[in-house]
């Protein structure tokens, strides 16, 4: 039987409950937020899935195979376009929070499962805003503070000065980076101890060799001058790079391993990066950072790009 988390008496009774997020700095903060707001103050059985936006579907339909939407009290689906599963996903049980703009109109057309799918700086700001409407808890100013700069980062905004380190240490995590964020920021964001600061110095390292050694070409996309290279971390850094040092409008990160491409652009430019992925590599996104999958269709525009000095 199917129960509301929002109105049942949490402390009750045993629920399971399956946690899909993405695999990103927002999504392992969507799922702290929700620890702190919620899985924590139940007794519940929590089944975590991470996965990229870009496979989402496969991993949900893989998922599929060991279990059933019937079988969990509750299903939370967090910082993931859930759109491209609609059809597996739309139930009572589901509860969806989202703020990529590629998923507003989408998320209209779910019948029965609960969608929170609106503007806000990071998801795991509106999964807080949401939440502490229907679980009133208070948070710590750490936990705040963590809160405030992954929307921080996610926004892009960059308004605080250890925003970007909150992100490269996050992607210093081995295994589960999830499960490890959840872990290690327990307790919120009170700054960096010299152990993470050790490994954010050591993160800047690589990245600066990486960037000594990217490939860039250059050519247009409509009236937008465009750069692409190859890019299997440190996304957003290479693309401010990238757009720093050729002056580019947009540009354009190929993940071979993954097989995916990600889309950033410079701050004057007003193209839409959402339907640019959406066009070019069945994706989605944000107006100023998306992604999709490597398609016949990127490989068809990229061999009409040339070697550009970056």
């Amino acid at each position: 039987m199917a129960v509301d988390y929002e109105k049942h008496e949490l402390n009750k009774m045993m629920i399971n409950i399956a946690v899909w997020t993405d695999v990103d700095l927002d999504g392992a903060a969507s799922y702290l937020v929700l620890k702190w707001m919620l899985l924590n103050k139940c007794d519940c059985k929590v089944n975590l899935n991470t996965c990229s936006p870009s496979k989402l579907r496969v991993e949900y339909l893989k998922w599929l195979q060991n279990n059933k939407n019937d079988d969990f009290d509750k299903i939370i689906m967090m910082d993931l376009d859930t759109s491209v599963i609609s059809d597996l996903i739309d139930c009572n049980n589901v509860t969806i929070f989202d703020h990529h703009e590629s998923h507003f109109e989408a998320a209209k057309k779910y019948k029965h499962a609960t969608a929170h799918v609106r503007t806000c700086d990071s998801t795991a700001q509106l999964v807080y805003e949401t939440l502490k409407l229907k679980c009133p808890n208070e948070l710590s100013d750490a936990q705040m503070s963590l809160i405030l700069h992954v929307s921080d980062y996610d926004s892009y905004k960059l308004a605080f000065k250890q925003t970007k380190k909150l992100n490269c240490l996050y992607w210093t995590f081995n295994g589960n980076r999830v499960e490890t964020f959840a872990k290690d920021f327990s307790s919120g964001f009170n700054g960096f101890t010299q152990m993470q600061e050790n490994a954010i110095a050591l993160y800047n390292k690589k990245l600066k060799e990486v960037i000594e050694n990217l490939q860039v070409f250059c050519g247009q996309l409509n009236n937008w001058k465009v750069a692409s290279t190859f890019c299997e971390t440190a996304h957003n850094d290479v693309a401010e790079h990238v757009l720093n040092s050729t002056g580019v409008d947009i540009v354009m990160l190929v993940n071979p391993k993954q097989q995916t491409v990600s889309f950033r652009k410079n701050n004057a430019c007003t193209a839409d990066l959402s339907k640019i992925a959406e066009k070019l590599c069945s994706g989605g996104g944000h107006e100023s950072a998306a992604g999709g999958k490597l398609t016949e269709s990127f490989l068809l525009f990229a061999k009409t790009l040339t070697p550009c000095n970056a």
